[in-house]
């Protein structure tokens, strides 16, 4: 401070008042932000343990309650201190209550969960280019608000939602080209666009991007995670070719694509793998029928599916999809005149 002797004396008091004041606030930053990081760990551990609790049989009210919990305390931290961090702790937590209230049957709070975070999360990409997580966790919520909204009837929005992944997936690989976990999932965006085309009858589209996603793939290795996404692969197969009228090929689609599912269900059990198996043994059942195979064989297919189903609403309760498979199949039975 500047001025003449006498200033600086009246000002000493003050001064050393100021001091002292910034020793206690150091001291204090110094005390908080440990418990800021208790607060962030306590967080994360919430998200873990509802990500945990998705692998197993349970209600989806238990997953919901830990996850709003982490969001409170990331909201506590926000308001404390705003940084990047806190944004993209928060994004990640409304990605996931979207997909639990899509699971729910909630499909409009799950697109809003979707777009909030997104929103959030084109902000960090833009902002911190650089920075590789922030650009996947948007990739991974722009595919899960595609993946709704093409399960609802708008594959106009979904085509868009997945257009948009596939080019931050594509800029990843090509920045982080040894980088396995982004090939596969730039992979899943080409899969997730064929779906759409399949649902617009647009076979030779579906078949197109099914064959880029198999042709990323091929190299990767046969960790659970790709191997799950090949059991998908080979379902999403034989629809396709149970569409083109081709059953015979459906039927070894989907036998693969249960194999493969029964492998990863003995290593790992968890509801998620069951609700593709039960889809397996559908597809399967239809793809008989119309092969002209075993009216028993078709039956029997069909069986196997309502049980896993059954057992999959008896557990998880709350789970729409799940309820769907169980509730389709009875349609099925009562049209064949077939018990389930």
């Amino acid at each position: 401070m500047g001025g003449d002797k006498n200033n600086q004396r009246r000002w000493w008091p003050w001064s050393g008042a100021v001091v002292l004041l910034a020793a206690m606030g150091v001291l204090l930053a110094n005390v908080r932000q440990p418990a800021n990081s208790r607060n962030r760990e306590d967080a994360l551990a919430l998200v873990a343990e509802a990500e945990a609790l998705g692998m197993q049989d349970c209600s989806l009210a238990a997953r919901r309650k830990r996850l709003e919990a982490a969001r409170d305390l990331f909201a506590e931290l926000a308001a404390e201190h705003s940084s990047p961090q806190s944004t993209a702790d928060m994004s990640v937590v409304q990605f996931r209550l979207g997909k639990l209230a899509e699971l729910g049957g909630d499909v409009e709070l799950a697109l809003q969960q979707f777009r909030t975070a997104s929103d959030a999360q084109e902000h960090l990409v833009a902002e911190f280019p650089g920075q590789p997580e922030f650009r996947d966790a948007l990739a991974d919520t722009l595919a899960a608000m595609g993946a709704t909204l093409q399960r609802n009837g708008d594959p106009v929005a979904a085509t868009a939602a997945f257009a948009r992944a596939q080019t931050v997936r594509e800029q990843l690989v090509g920045d982080f080209p040894s980088n396995a976990e982004f090939q596969r999932k730039l992979a899943n965006v080409h899969m997730n666009l064929g779906i759409v085309a399949m649902a617009q009858d647009e076979l030779e589209a579906a078949a197109a991007k099914f064959a880029t996603a198999q042709q990323i793939r091929a190299p990767l290795k046969r960790r659970p995670p790709v191997r799950l996404d090949l059991a998908k692969a080979h379902f999403n197969l034989g629809q396709l070719r149970l569409l083109e009228g081709d059953p015979v090929n459906c039927v070894s689609q989907a036998e693969t694509a249960k194999e493969l599912l029964e492998q990863l269900i003995a290593e790992a059990p968890g509801p998620e793998r069951y609700y593709l198996l039960s889809l397996c043994w559908a597809l399967l059942s239809g793809a008989q029928f119309e092969s002209e195979a075993s009216a028993a064989n078709s039956e029997s297919s069909r069986q196997a599916a309502y049980v896993i189903a059954q057992r999959l609403v008896r557990d998880n309760p709350g789970v729409a999809k799940y309820a769907r498979i169980v509730e389709l199949l009875e349609l099925q039975a009562e049209e064949s005149g077939a018990a389930l």
